[in-house]
Order: C-alpha cells, then structure tokens, then sequence
C-alpha cells in the first residue's frame, strides 16, 4: 500500500512538472531565426528522438496492459517527460517536435484522466483514441517505426 501510494505520488508529481514546464517553454520563446544545421544534426536529433519514441512506446504498452494502474501511470507519465525532453532539439523541424509533444500531451491526458470517477467512459476512451491518433502520427514520423 505504502509502494502503491509512492507510485501514485511520483507519477503526480512528474505530471505537475510536465505540464507546468509545457506551459513555461511555449510562453517564454521569442522570435528569433535557428542557426542552420549540419545534416548531421539533424540526423543525430531524429534518431535520438524515434529512439526515445520507440522506447517509451514499448514501456507504455508493457506497463499499460498489466494489472498495476500505479505503474501504468507512471509509464504514460514518463514516457511524456522522455518525449518532450527529445523533443526540445532545435536540430528537429517543427512538425517532428510538435507530433512528438502531441503524443506527449495525449499520454498525460490519458494518464489524469484515468482515474476512476474523474471523466465519463466515453471522455476516457477519447482520450485513449487521442493517444493511439497520436501515437500513429509519430510512428509516421519515425518511418512507420
């Protein structure tokens, strides 16, 4: 009980940081031009991306189709934190970082809506349709990964 209550507070506590850190990037950038990058760059940020994709893809759906809801959560959690740090790679375009950070918005949805009692059945299994539209744009992006 005592692990489960940790659990819960941990993966609360990463969703706070998640959505306050969205909130407090997409407010404070400015306007200003990227520096060019090599092809190297770019190649390097899209594998470390699809990489963190494939990765926490793989977590979400092992931990996701157990019986331990904590561990489900904490996975979505995780994987939304893992996803939003690769997406932050100024080397990526825009549409890799703004499908990524899509996912990573779905995954923390789906993780605070999953409570018992919190939303209806049919606003939990929108939000689970949100998460597999978004996690079948970015398997498009990583090459059908």
């Amino acid at each position: 009980m005592v692990a489960l209550a940790f659990a819960s507070a941990v993966a609360i506590a990463a969703l706070i940081l998640a959505l306050t850190r969205s909130t407090t990037a997409n407010t404070t950038m400015t306007s200003t031009t990227a520096p060019a990058r090599r092809p190297g760059e770019v190649a390097s940020a899209q594998q470390h991306l699809c990489e963190t994709y494939k990765l926490v893809a793989r977590a979400v759906q092992v931990d996701t189709n157990g019986t331990d809801k904590a561990l489900a959560r904490i996975a979505a959690t995780n994987a939304a934190l893992m996803l939003e740090n690769a997406a932050d790679d100024s080397a990526l375009d825009a549409r890799q970082s703004d499908v990524a950070r899509a996912l990573a918005t779905a995954y923390l949805m789906a993780t605070a809506k999953a409570t018992s009692g919190v939303v209806s059945d049919s606003e939990w299994q929108a939000a689970l349709d949100d998460v597999i539209a978004k996690d079948a744009a970015m398997k498009q992006v990583c090459g059908g990964a």
